[in-house]
């Protein structure tokens, strides 16, 4: 789940690599994510971890460079 600055709350479905990693998850609508991460100040994504429940992270991405 994320949330861009005011926006309403938006899923984003994610799959494990190949390798079955546990460091690294791609998500399945990429695009859309980015494209709302570039107009935004700051985004939430919660997620659930192994043993832990779900957390919610905050990042300040205003002024985030992008190439």
């Amino acid at each position: 789940m994320s949330v861009f600055d005011e926006d309403p709350i938006r899923r984003f479905s994610a799959v494990p690599p190949s390798d079955q990693s546990t460091t690294v998850l791609f998500l399945e609508d990429a695009p859309s994510f980015v494209a709302k991460l570039r107009r935004a100040k700051t985004v939430r994504i919660e997620a659930t971890f192994y043993q832990e429940g779900a957390q919610t992270l905050e990042f300040s991405v205003e002024g985030f460079k992008w190439p």
